[in-house]
């Protein structure tokens, strides 16, 4: 399991027996310019360093890859399209608690959705890839969308459908594991619905 490499026994795959850990570091280095980490540290190197160490959501390997990188490690059969959800879903209950980014979680239907991604993963290229979508526009099917809106939380509003941009990324391989808070009706610069109360900075929490 992705836990227990992650434990770092001999950083050898417990699945595959590959020195996952290693080629993950080296990866990480590759794509590293395509990152937001990479692309900040091109311009503030020492402001990233200092908050890489105080954010929250970056505190294992998997966080720092992009999803071509773990796209690609899916293929390469050297990571299961489970376990990069399980990691996902690991750093979510670890930090939201504490940031409130996360408001719907549908953890149980990401896990189907990556057993079935396994079986697609040479015609998607994304097959497996964790992903949240914004309580806004982008709604998905069978999942709630408030917007922001205490009025549609009170009703319970789920939608009936995927729109035409979630249908594209499920196409496309990624696996939604929740959906992240909104201001009301997506019309603010910051996030503070009064339905889900304020999201705050992974950055710098207070």
């Amino acid at each position: 399991s992705y836990a227990a490499w992650h434990s770092g026994a001999k950083n050898t795959c417990p699945m595959t027996g590959s020195r996952f850990a290693a080629s993950v570091r080296a990866r990480r280095r590759r794509v590293s310019s395509f990152t937001t980490a990479g692309l900040m540290g091109a311009v503030w190197p020492g402001v990233v360093r200092k908050r890489h160490l105080r954010c929250a959501l970056v505190t294992d390997d998997l966080a720092f890859l992009d999803a071509t990188a773990q796209s690609d490690l899916v293929r390469r059969g050297e990571l299961s399209a489970a376990e990069l959800v399980d990691a996902a879903i690991a750093r979510i209950e670890a930090v939201d608690g504490r940031l409130n980014a996360v408001i719907h979680r549908r953890f149980e239907r990401a896990h189907a959705e990556a057993a079935d991604a396994a079986t697609s993963r040479d015609a998607a290229p994304f097959a497996g890839v964790p992903f949240l979508v914004k309580d806004a526009v982008c709604h998905t099917a069978g999942d709630p969308f408030h917007a922001g809106m205490q009025v549609l939380k009170d009703a319970g509003w789920t939608e009936p459908e995927d729109t035409w941009l979630a249908a594209r990324f499920r196409a496309a391989g990624f696996v939604i594991v929740g959906k992240t808070n909104t201001p009301e009706l997506a019309t603010s610069v910051t996030t503070e619905p009064r339905a889900y109360g304020p999201t705050h900075n992974p950055w710098d929490e207070t």
